[in-house]
């Protein structure tokens, strides 16, 4: 059975101790989209923490270390997911973002020129096209 450490910051959340699996954290406010892709990536042997918001996020991130952040764009908040890759990146800067987006009308260019994120995923996605940008996004190097 896994142990599991509570989280000190208050944050609410379950996370696996001292797994050597790669790590993903998952901003993503739809509870369905966020549960399918986490296990997912749990089934490829990730460990993965997902929230539905922001709040606090970059506590989680200092606790959690991740290898990859997975943002949606468009959150149920006063932010959207480029606004908070842009404030991860300047506080964690060898952290690893991708953006993922229903939305069609971001433009390539208006994602591309975000240099906090390493790849953007349009959904609907296929979970092979997901996974494969997340190794991608792992092999690069800041």
């Amino acid at each position: 059975m896994d142990r599991y450490i509570r989280n000190t910051k208050g944050l609410g959340v379950r996370m696996p101790a001292k797994s050597r699996l790669p790590r993903i954290l998952i901003v993503e406010d739809n509870d369905l989209f966020r549960e399918v892709i986490s296990v997912a990536l749990r089934l490829s042997q990730f460990e993965v923490v997902a929230v539905p918001g922001c709040v606090e996020l970059v506590s989680l991130v200092e606790e959690f270390r991740p290898d990859v952040v997975v943002i949606d764009w468009m959150l149920r908040s006063d932010q959207n997911g480029a606004d908070i890759g842009l404030v991860l990146k300047s506080q964690f800067p060898d952290l690893k973002l991708v953006l993922i987006t229903g939305h069609t009308g971001i433009s390539d260019s208006i994602a591309a020129s975000n240099e906090a994120f390493v790849d953007t995923v349009y959904k609907p996605f296929h979970t092979c096209e997901f996974l494969d940008s997340i190794h991608r996004a792992m092999q690069i190097d800041n």
